[in-house]
This record gives structure tokens, sequence and C-alpha cells, in this order.
């Protein structure tokens, strides 16, 4: 619920001409007058700041970003102590050592975590393919060599981070495609948007 406190004129009643137009505002939509007590006010406050604060970070992602669920539930599997060899078998058999919960292994950081699907082969080298899910961490501060979720103007892309003091690159990885590195400059209306942890592939 989204409260819009309007002036109160003497007599009790919502003074005239007072608040939005109908289907103005962010919301496109009416607004509804509430009563609060004053000590109240202040948790109030705040917790208006939190949603617009939230509703403009999501604004900032990708379209058909996925954010994870409120309450992540254990999803604990078994774990084998050795790893499956890709070469010759290993003669030694492998015991369950403990079950590995994925909500952990994947996530440092639930609330500034979110997945989104990869598309094109821009990053084929880096193991990233079209259809790839991608977890990103939001919180995470990007260093150098990182690959990295933008936005650049309108369009959002995923890139391995080159940077050199102030100056950001945005490199491809595709030896058998040519696709431009991104360099935003400082006019440009650009901003990065998190570190991918993990690629999710089906095989």
């Amino acid at each position: 619920m989204v409260v819009s406190m309007s002036p109160i004129s003497k007599r009790g009643g919502a003074r005239a001409g007072a608040g939005r137009k109908p289907g103005s505002g962010r919301f496109l939509e009416h607004t509804v007058v509430k009563r609060v007590p004053a000590s109240l006010v202040p948790e109030l406050d705040s917790w208006l700041a939190g949603f617009v604060q939230l509703q403009a970070e999501n604004a900032a992602l990708p379209p058909g970003a996925l954010a994870l669920a409120e309450s992540l539930l254990p999803a604990a599997i078994p774990l084998m102590q050795d790893p499956v060899r890709a070469g010759f078998p290993s003669p030694a058999a492998s015991y369950t050592q403990k079950r590995l919960d994925f909500n952990d292994y994947l996530v440092s950081n639930a609330a500034a975590t979110i997945a989104v699907y990869a598309a094109g082969n821009s990053m084929a080298d880096a193991g990233i393919d079209d259809g790839d899910m991608l977890v990103v961490n939001r919180s995470r501060e990007a260093i150098n060599g990182d690959i990295v979720v933008a936005q650049v103007g309108t369009e959002f892309t995923v890139k391995r981070l080159r940077k050199q003091g102030t100056h950001i690159e945005l490199h491809p990885e595709n030896a058998r495609e040519t696709f431009p590195v991104i360099v935003p400059t400082e006019d440009a209306e650009w901003q990065l948007i998190g570190v991918v942890t993990f690629v999710i592939k089906k095989l």
C-alpha cells in the first residue's frame, strides 16, 4: 500500500485542489489519504524510502531478471568425496561424505542476488552460451577481470570488465565471431548491474 499525505484544512477535510491529479505520478493511479499516529511517522517514512529505493533498483534490472524467493528452503543433496574423472576411471570407490545445499553454494547474499538468461554468443569463450542462466551478485564490487552484467544506454550486456584507474572497457570473448569492445564515455548513461558468479547450463 502506498500512502499519500495531503494537507488537511481546519475543517478536517482535504484541502481543495491538493494532491496529484488522477492518473499521474509513478503508479498512474489515484492516491488516498491515511491518518497515522505521529509516533509512527518516522517508521513509515523509513519504510517508504526503502520501498522507493527497491523500485528504483528493480527498474535497472535486465528484462526477465529473476529475483530469489524470500525464503530459501534447504536443498541438500548427497556430495561424493571424490571428483568424477573425465579420463580413466579411478579404481577407488567414492562415498558420500556430506550433503550440499545449493543455496549456500550459489548464493552469498540472497537479497542482492538475481538470475538472468544470457542471449547471444559474445561470451562463448568464457563458457557463456545463448540461453545459459547467470547468477549475478549485485552487492559485490566489480574488479578488473570480472564478468559483469552492465546497462549501457537502454541495452543490457554481459562482458569481461577491463578496468585501469577510471578507464572502463567491456570486452567480449569469442574468437570465432567479431563483437565490439564497449567503452562507456563519461557522458554516456551506463551502470554496472552486478558480477556474474555462476553460469548454470542445461545439458
